[in-house]
């Protein structure tokens, strides 16, 4: 892609779906106690339950909402890191956009249980909470291992010295 109206346009509303996705984390995992704080990245539902125990349902069921609708403008991020990715090794910047394809919407889904998962923390139904554990732990440690390979690629490309990044 060599227009660059093309390339400013999807760029600005992937920068406004990415200022989305911060405010739809914010809504779901953020806490104005530190010491919760400390687990609101974590993938360990046992880790995130002090987080929901005290958090205005209001706040993760928008941030959920937030996620689900504007998280998927990440997509087009992916193509366009993926054009500056190309001239490094376009077998390389193919595999990261194939991975960022699949990992967004996995992602999402993710993002996508949020409030859910609130609900059941907040519920303290502690049968409940086990049985999802069983799907929601694997399902969240897979995305942020996926995320991290996707990081190290693209760090090793951008390494190269041969991409669009300096």
């Amino acid at each position: 892609m060599t227009n660059p109206r093309a390339i400013i346009s999807l760029g600005v509303l992937v920068t406004f779906g990415a200022f989305m996705g911060v405010l739809a984390d914010v809504f779901s995992a953020w806490s104005p106690n530190t010491n919760q704080m400390a687990t609101a990245f974590s993938v360990s539902l046992d880790n995130i339950s002090g987080l929901y125990q005290g958090k205005p349902r209001w706040t993760y069921v928008l941030g959920n909402y937030l996620g689900v609708y504007f998280i998927p403008l990440h997509i087009l991020g992916f193509f366009l890191v993926f054009q500056a990715l190309r001239p490094a090794s376009l077998k390389w910047a193919r595999v990261f956009l194939a991975l960022g394809l699949y990992l967004t919407p996995v992602g999402v889904g993710l993002h996508g249980t949020l409030a859910f998962v609130g609900d059941i923390i907040q519920s303290q139904d502690t049968t409940l909470i086990d049985r999802i554990r069983d799907y929601w732990q694997p399902w969240a440690y897979s995305v942020a291992i996926g995320y991290a390979i996707v990081s190290a690629l693209i760090l090793m490309l951008i390494l190269t010295g041969r991409s669009l990044y300096p």
